[in-house]
């Protein structure tokens, strides 16, 4: 992995690419030869251990080619060589001070170097001597992979593919057709190879490109992750995986035809690189000293270490499923000959509580799921009792809505063209990338009315146009149709009760005596989305645009937004002003099980009920009280079972049509991180922090010992303040804290007489 500059810091001049290829390329990845990060073999010890390295430079690039010789490079033109497994290792001159990035060996002599501005060195002889090569480009070169003495490729900044067939003598520059940052190259013979990277107009996206015929052409195989990829390692011409940015990690078992994302235990940080000395035996490090390992081909990987005050490791190779190495910052290198040693089971990884969610299905009372920001999606197959982290394949992207036709087929979407779909309930969430000009719409709603057939809307980044996407397919193919006019519109929410007549809704900025207004705005289709017309309603004096629509039964519809709820009786021919209550309700979200009953939730907690089509509105509370936390989506499976979500992971749910409404918990486990004071007699005030304890108390409470606290002057998801219970026995005692989500953990209390 390359030290010099990474993808953030980039020149602006590649930052804005919009062709979907070029990703810096920066592992290493020949897997033939094992030449990947920077790791360093330890002669014993059990797990990873240090090596000295001798330096205090930081290692980006190692390159194996049996269990005993190795090479290192990285900053200020390091080259390290051991012929002992890391035992000891001896500097090497490379007649230079730039950042070498990565390194690759054919066999014991043959081995080649890559660099900023273009560097490329060569050996014949182990790397007793260097030489340069002229690569013909100054561009920075991530990553280099060669299948033998002869061939092989490097790949660097803006979109750079340089390859050779005489063993360095000269370099051709390859057509990747594309400007994006390419980070690692692997190749697992003279025909197949591929290279990732980041892409996107501002390098947010993972990239992938792959050949079959040595280079002469290399195909975009599409984003299969909105999350940054950094290192490729393949086996063979079928078998493959690539890591990056917030722990993604996908393989591919077909070439590169279809990646899949893979479930890890542990680690949101950042990957780096990864290597597989087999199909089965793969590693991957990163960020905070994070290394993990798998050896069923990454159907599970377990943490094998983490430690936040090391350095990042930037690459990582193993000859064979015991010996590897890995390095890093400040010179570090470790090594392994028990293949990283035992390993602990894997861990749940809790969804954090303080993500807002943003969007909720319920096709029936039990199946049900929410999306939110940071590509959050929780599901529960009990109406809620249980929520369980489902992967989206994406962190750095929020998701704003979700629906689902039965409890199988189900469709996400959100920023930068984000559209996900599962036909499994969820176990596995495939991203239908349409190409880079989606990648500037903002959807912000999606409707389906059968397992084909859908729509969703939103805005189009950079311009005063929104978009409708339909599909016929079951959204794997989408067609976009852009609205027209020289208004600032913002559509915001679509909804369609069969294949024809469908709402969508948003707001409509323009301008008149240099004043900027804001007018809620419905359009209207008859034919599956062909044409869309405008239609007038009713508009509040405070209008500030529409948030949300609910068209459950032909002729019947609702709108919503800040101050407003609209209903329509005749498809949206004409609509009218329902009137909620004497108060401020800037409303984003509402829900019709049928033509009688609906709900509107929106900021500050509100919830609205009618049983009477909208006659009357009325508001519900929250535990006794209004719920303060902003709501931003509501669903009702029937006239009484739903759901809400807003701010800070809060899940609202209802089994009696919102006579009362009940905390979830939102997949965050619950944790007691301090007690304090951490003794105090009976009655005395105690203040708990932690995490998962929830929006508010509700049914939860805390124990110590086998007493509940009956006093609670506050509670929040990471604090309480409580008094010890009267009858709390003398002495210590463990103070629990108990919710929907579960039990925490225990703290020691000592209760004084």
């Amino acid at each position: 992995m390359g030290q010099s500059a990474t993808p953030s810091e980039k020149p602006s001049a590649w930052r804005h690419a919009y062709s979907l290829g070029g990703l810096a390329l920066v592992l290493l990845a020949s897997c033939l030869v094992l030449c990947v990060g920077a790791l360093a073999f330890a002669s014993s010890g059990s797990g990873w251990v240090n090596q000295t390295s001798g330096t205090t430079a930081s290692l980006s690039g190692v390159c194996f080619v049996d269990a005993s010789h190795g090479w290192v490079v990285g900053g200020s033109g390091a080259i390290l060589v051991t012929a002992n497994g890391g035992a000891t290792w001896t500097a090497q001159s490379s007649g230079m001070t730039k950042s070498l990035n990565d390194v690759s060996f054919s066999d014991a002599s043959h081995g080649w170097v890559v660099g900023e501005d273009g560097t490329i060195l060569v050996t014949s002889n182990g790397g007793v001597t260097w030489s340069t090569q002229k690569s013909g480009t100054s561009s920075s070169l991530y990553a280099v992979s060669v299948s033998d003495a002869s061939h092989g490729w490097a790949v660097g900044t803006g979109g750079t593919i340089l390859a050779t067939t005489d063993g360095g003598a000269t370099w051709s520059a390859q057509d990747s057709r594309s400007i994006d940052a390419l980070m690692d190259v692997s190749f697992v013979d003279t025909s197949h190879g591929w290279a990732v990277g980041l892409g996107g107009e501002f390098n947010e996206i993972g990239v992938i490109y792959a050949t079959s015929n040595g280079g002469a052409h290399w195909s975009n195989q599409g984003p299969r992750t909105l999350e940054r990829l950094r290192g490729v390692c393949f086996v063979d011409a079928s078998h493959g995986w690539a890591v990056g940015y917030a722990g993604t990690i996908i393989a591919t078992a077909d070439g590169g035809a279809t990646w899949n994302p893979q479930e890890r235990s542990g680690s949101s940080g950042d990957l780096e690189d990864v290597s597989f000395s087999d199909a089965s035996h793969g590693w991957a490090v990163g960020g905070a000293g994070t290394i993990l390992a798998t050896s069923n081909g990454g159907v599970t990987w377990i943490t094998q270490r983490v430690d936040s005050q090391a350095p990042k490791y930037s690459g990582v190779e193993m000859t064979d499923a015991n010996h590897g190495w890995a390095v890093g910052g400040a010179g570090t290198i470790l090594a392994t000959t028990d293949g990283g040693g035992p390993s602990p089971p894997p861990t749940p990884t809790p969804s954090p509580s303080d993500l807002d969610l943003r969007g909720v299905a319920f096709p029936n009372s039990s199946d049900g799921w929410v999306v939110g920001d940071a590509g959050t999606i929780l599901a529960t197959r009990n109406g809620g009792a249980k929520w369980v982290a489902q992967s989206s394949g994406v962190s750095n992207k929020d998701i704003y809505a979700v629906t689902f036709i039965d409890d199988r087929h189900g469709w996400a979407v959100g920023d930068f063209g984000l559209i996900l779909a599962t036909t499994d309930g969820g176990a596995t969430w495939d991203w239908h990338f349409q190409g880079m000009d989606f990648y500037n719409f903002m959807l912000r709603s999606v409707s389906f009315v059968d397992a084909a057939h859908g729509w969703a809307v939103g805005a189009v980044q950079g311009t005063s146009q929104s978009v409708f996407l339909s599909t016929a397919d079951g959204g794997l193919t989408w067609s976009a149709e852009y609205t027209k006019g020289d208004r600032d519109l913002r559509l915001t929410g679509v909804a369609f009760n069969d294949g024809l007549h469908g709402l969508a809704v948003g707001g409509v900025a323009f301008t008149e005596n240099g004043i900027t207004f804001t007018q809620s705005t419905i359009l209207l289709t008859a034919d599956g989305g062909g044409t869309w017309w405008n239609e007038k309603h009713p508009v509040a004096l405070d209008d500030m645009g529409l948030a949300a629509v609910a068209f459950p039964q032909a002729g019947y519809g609702w709108a919503v937004g800040p101050n407003t709820i609209l209903a329509t009786t005749n498809g949206g021919g004409t609509w009218k002003q329902q009137f909620t209550i004497s108060m401020t309700a800037m409303l984003a979200g509402v829900a019709f099980p049928d033509t009688v009953h609906g709900w509107a939730v929106g900021q500050f907690g509100v919830i609205l009920v009618t049983s009477n089509a909208g006659g009357k509105w009325t508001a519900q509370s929250y535990g006794g009280e209004t719920h303060h936390k902003s709501l931003y989506g509501v669903a009702f499976s029937d006239a009484k079972h739903g759901w809400a979500v807003g701010v800070d992971g809060t899940i609202l749910a209802t089994t009696n049509a919102g006579g009362t409404w009940v905390a979830q918990g939102s997949g965050t486990q619950v944790t007691i991180a301090r007690v304090a004071p951490a003794s105090g007699k009976r009655g005395a005030p105690v203040t708990i922090t932690g995490t998962g304890f929830g929006a508010a108390q509700d049914t939860s409470s805390v124990k110590f010992g086998t007493k509940k606290c009956t006093t609670y002057v506050t509670w929040s998801d990471t604090r309480i303040r409580c008094t010890v219970p009267a009858k709390a026995k003398y002495g210590v005692v463990k103070a629990t804290v108990k919710t929907t989500g579960g039990t925490s953990n225990a703290k020691s209390f000592t209760v004084k007489q």
